[in-house]
């Protein structure tokens, strides 16, 4: 049956029941739709989308259609053809032509004095419909008809592209490749599902420009499964963007009137930030009637952003960001940080903080009440200004959080300081230099200051470096803090902690803060070497007690070094050799249970060995002192070549993991591959 509908002024004639999609026109961009086979009755097609490289103005009507899929339907394809300025465009020939492999033919139509068109192309028909520039496709329908099943699924989609030129023509520009806006604001107003905004080269400043609401950029639609909204600089070219030194770049916030709770599918891409408050703020609304206790946490969640891709981005604090992403509230879920640098911010946090609910209510600080499945790859954070800033700061609600060859250095307190409520995963990366502890582990609940329940974090650091310094302020080079299983394997933790300088800190591994439920650590195949006053080990709390409560220690094929005549710490206990470190942790406690009676029997250590590992060149009387290390750990101003030499102890001392099946286990810090067979060099670098 056909419906006659007046849109946009043009009279459209859509056949069958409408189905409709995202509106939109095609600007330069050729758009592919391919399904995965026939959908069930009740479900709409899920069609992912392929788009060019490089976009350019628009060279005509390039749409293809793919239906090789879905063999049994027939496609119906209707829409308005237009000159650019708007008006329709009539008896305008539209050659549909068939590709080689599909089982279509090459069809022709035109469009009427209204400027629309339509036609059917057969079962399994796949191609392409081109005209001339002058013209661009506005899509009435988008249509396919299941003659089987009577019912209408998307088959093509068209997007829009989005031009913005720091130089452009002012307010007439158009947003297109030769007619460019010059105000962000006007193409992310617009930009709905699948669109994107290409950022021409140039410099974008936002304060006390009008056509920025407030000096940010925010969002009025939000994108959609497999069709993201992308703001990126064009292919090749270099973008700045600053605001006020109170305010965000990119806002996803309620602070200045805008709504974009619950929104989501973002791609960022090739910027670079370098004034403002932050670079993205994602803060949604809190849900003051929500009670604790009464109310699911679903509705504690219902405003959470969600699919959000960060890439290729950097964010220089330039002495005003504090932070390059900061998250309060219900925050974020599937956020995707990769090929970031993050740098010079001020901020008292981090130059990235993932926090938590931005008020007083006890019942809002729950475990796993913020931001989750987050994933950073290839991502730097240095050089945080401020004495109490860390590379990256996650708080007890966060969870489920995966690194990967991320690096963390010369920071104003901590490099990772990671606390949560489970689901911490570390693999390839490394952390030297920071000001305090290079990774801080933290579980939830224990706080003096905010009550809350006790509740394990769990962490899986693989392959990883942490390197502390002759002076750091406090902790280690692996903090080990209340609540948290922490499962370490094939990492290389070194503490070069000198006495002289009169800091607490510098130890390799630690544990200083008493454990309010039973919490374990594992170490395997790892390299825990403390040089001048630094212990390979030192475990110890002012509880008044001989043991520790709530603390079960295991640890099997490492390699143990420290030059200290202290060489592991237990309690009051200090111990120069490794022999009665391995006793101890042999018998345990006579009435432990890992709770509040002390440890029981774990034979923790009991294949490992004490020996220099024989790293390549490692003088920690010529090592920088905090926040003065190069940005390459392995740069030889650093003096710390942690590289092991073939002769090292560490060769051959692990054992062979493959059976384990953790993947990340396949390759070393360098992405070296292991043997599959024999055992395997302890540490996270093989031996040379």
């Amino acid at each position: 049956m056909a419906h006659p509908v007046l849109w946009g002024g043009y009279l459209v004639v859509l056949i069958a029941a409408p189905a409709f999609g995202a509106w939109g026109w095609n600007d330069g961009m050729r758009i592919s739709a391919e399904g995965s086979g026939p959908p069930a009755a009740s479900d709409p097609a899920q069609i992912p989308v392929d788009r060019v490289d490089i976009p350019a103005e628009s060279q005509g009507i390039d749409v293809s259609v793919d239906n090789r899929g879905r063999p049994q339907r027939r496609i119906v394809i209707s829409g308005v053809v237009a000159f650019h300025d708007g008006t329709p465009a009539s008896g305008i020939p539209l050659i549909w032509i068939g590709i080689a492999d599909s089982a279509g033919i090459d069809m022709a139509t035109s469009t009427g004095q209204d400027g629309s068109f339509s036609l059917v192309a057969p079962r399994g028909w796949q191609g392409i419909a081109a005209s001339d520039a002058n013209h661009r496709l506005e899509p009435a329908a988008r249509l396919v008809q299941a003659f089987g099943l009577n019912r209408l699924t998307l088959d093509y989609i068209v997007f829009r592209n989005y031009f913005v030129h720091s130089s452009g023509p002012g307010n007439a520009g158009s947003g297109s490749f030769g007619s460019p806006f010059t105000i962000i604001q006007h193409a992310a107003s617009r930009a709905r599902a699948g669109d994107t905004i290409y950022l021409r080269h140039g410099d974008y400043d936002l304060r006390g420009d009008e056509g920025y609401d407030h000096d940010v950029i925010y969002f009025s639609h939000s994108g959609a499964v497999g069709r993201p909204i992308t703001v990126q600089a064009y292919p090749g070219e270099r973008v700045t963007l600053v605001t006020a030194e109170s305010k965000p770049v990119f806002d996803f916030s309620s602070v200045w009137g805008h709504d974009t709770a619950g929104f989501g599918h973002y791609v960022f891409r090739n910027l670079k930030i370098v004034g403002g408050r932050y670079g993205w703020m994602i803060r949604p609304p809190l849900p003051l009637d929500w009670q604790p206790g009464i109310d699911p946490l679903s509705e504690l969640l219902v405003g959470q952003l969600h699919d959000i891709l960060i890439e290729d981005c950097e964010v220089d604090g330039a002495g005003t960001v504090e932070s390059a992403i900061y998250i309060r509230n219900a925050g974020v879920r599937n956020l995707a940080v990769r090929r970031c640098n993050f740098h010079h911010t001020i901020g008292t946090e981090g130059t990235v903080d993932v926090g938590e609910w931005a008020d007083a209510e006890p019942g809002h600080l729950i475990p796993q009440s913020a931001s989750r499945s987050l994933l950073f790859e290839d991502c730097d954070f240095h050089h945080a200004l401020h004495q109490q800033s860390n590379g990256i700061v996650t708080q007890p609600c966060v969870h489920d959080v995966t690194f990967r060859r991320c690096r963390a250095w010369n920071n104003g307190k901590y490099g990772f300081a990671c606390k949560g409520s489970g689901g911490f995963r570390f693999d390839r990366c490394a952390a030297w230099g920071n000001d305090s502890s290079q990774m801080y582990c933290r579980g939830f609940g224990g706080d003096d200051s905010t009550p809350r329940p006790f509740v394990l974090n769990d962490f899986l650091i693989t392959n990883s470096v942490f390197v502390a310094p002759a002076d750091q302020r406090g902790g280690a080079a692996l903090n080990w803090r209340e609540n948290t299983d922490l499962r370490v394997i094939q990492c290389t933790i070194v503490g070069l902690r000198n006495a002289a300088y009169g800091q607490a800190g510098g130890y390799s591994f630690l544990l200083g803060s008493q454990h309010n439920i039973p919490s374990s650590a594992f170490l395997q195949n790892c390299i825990v070497a403390g040089f001048t006053d630094s212990t390979a080990i030192r475990l110890s709390v002012s509880n008044g007690k001989p043991y520790l409560t709530n603390t079960r220690y295991e640890a099997a094929n490492n390699l143990h070094f420290a030059q200290a005549s202290t060489k592991f710490k237990y309690q009051a206990r200090n111990w120069q050799t490794l022999a009665p470190w391995q006793t101890y942790w042999t018998a345990g406690e006579p009435n432990g249970d890992d709770a509040l009676n002390g440890p029981t029997a774990t034979f923790a250590d009991a294949t490992s060995l004490f020996a220099d590992p024989a790293f390549v060149s490692l003088n920690p009387a010529a090592t920088p002192l905090r926040k003065l290390w190069a940005d390459d750990l392995f740069d030889p101003i650093n003096a710390c070549d942690i590289h092991l030499a073939p002769n090292s102890a560490a060769v051959d001392l692990g054992e062979n993991l493959s059976p384990l099946g953790i993947p990340e286990l396949a390759v070393d810090y360098f992405g070296t591959l292991r043997p599959t067979t024999g055992p395997w060099t302890v540490g996270a670098l093989q031996a040379d």
